[in-house]
């Protein structure tokens, strides 16, 4: 067989093969012929096949235990979800007779809601890496919540891995506590502006530009955070040590100006003094203190230089705290 010839032969295959899906997908689901099986919700009636409705685990759970549904001929579907409309359950009952499935970012949620619920596992990963793909300003908050709610990990990954990052008593800071906001400030942009494409030296600019415009459209108002678009990204400013920050007279305007951070938050505690870690010891010399690891983890500035070893942990302070022995 010459070149040619396998390649159309090939052609010819793929073709018959979408034409046969085609036509399952028309004549079995959109004009239900040869119908054993009928499913009834919101008002609406499917007329579908019970050897494709295996294919969802919700059925075939239905189908094959000791459901009072299992030899019935009509079954009607409570829909206990409000995300759930016609036109998911359309989608995802559709979705057993064809390879492919064109989701649309703004039925997504809904979609996930009604694959959830069917436990149509390849439909709920397909809703997943729609999602991830078409994150933007509108779509993070009510994605991030969606994402909880069903149970999509990856969807929420990249907000939580930031919080964790954050949070972790391991982090090093090489300068201070503000090049963390900074950083923080830039990567919250980049998630709202996944289209950004500029270079790097521009980033920071571009950022403080499209908060600003933010802050405009609030007129001042209300602190980004307390948005709908910011509400997603408080778990993870909230580790930030603002005591450090606003502290500094500098890095206090830049808080304020920006207006992301909500004004009664910066009113923080004063840091820790350098003693806060030594005890008295006989003759009331200075002796390792006892301060617990938790206050050591949250209330140590992240700093240059080395940090103190506690217990075989290394809690970042700018106070030189001694070396205690393990609790």
């Amino acid at each position: 067989m010459f070149c040619g010839e396998r390649i159309s032969v090939a052609f010819s295959r793929r073709k018959k093969l979408k034409s046969t899906s085609m036509y399952i997908y028309q004549t079995l689901f959109l004009n239900g012929e040869n119908s054993d099986i009928k499913i009834c919700a919101l008002g609406e009636e499917w007329n579908l096949h019970k050897v494709y409705l295996r294919q969802s685990g919700y059925f075939s759970s239905m189908f094959s235990g000791s459901w009072k549904e299992s030899g019935m001929d009509t079954i009607e579907l409570e829909i206990p979800d409000q995300n759930i409309d016609i036109e998911a359950l359309q989608v995802a009952f559709g979705s057993l007779y064809r390879d492919d499935v064109l989701i649309k970012p703004g039925r997504v949620v809904a979609l996930l809601a009604a694959a959830c619920m069917l436990q149509l596992d390849g439909l709920i990963l397909q809703c997943g890496e729609t999602m991830k793909e078409t994150i933007t300003a509108k779509t993070v908050c009510g994605y991030y919540s969606s994402a909880g709610t069903y149970g999509l990990d990856s969807v929420k990954k990249s907000l939580n891995l930031m919080k964790q990052l954050i949070s972790s008593s391991n982090l090093f800071v090489m300068q201070v506590e503000m090049d963390l906001y900074t950083a923080l400030k830039k990567w919250m942009f980049l998630q709202l502006v996944p289209s950004w494409n500029g270079p790097l030296k521009q980033l920071l600019a571009q950022a403080d530009a499209w908060f600003a415009a933010r802050r405009r459209e609030l007129e001042g108002s209300t602190a980004f955070l307390d948005t709908e678009q910011g509400a997603a990204f408080r778990p993870v400013f909230a580790h930030l040590r603002l005591q450090y920050i606003v502290s500094d007279l500098v890095s206090a305007r830049i808080i304020e100006r920006d207006a992301l951070i909500p004004s009664g938050e910066c009113v923080c505690p004063q840091p820790p003094p350098p003693t806060a870690a030594l005890g008295a010891g006989p003759g009331g010399e200075p002796t390792p203190g006892r301060l617990c690891c938790a206050s050591r983890a949250s209330l140590g500035a992240r700093c240059p230089g080395r940090g103190a070893a506690f217990g075989g942990v290394i809690a970042r302070c700018r106070y030189r705290y001694r070396q205690t022995d393990k609790e």
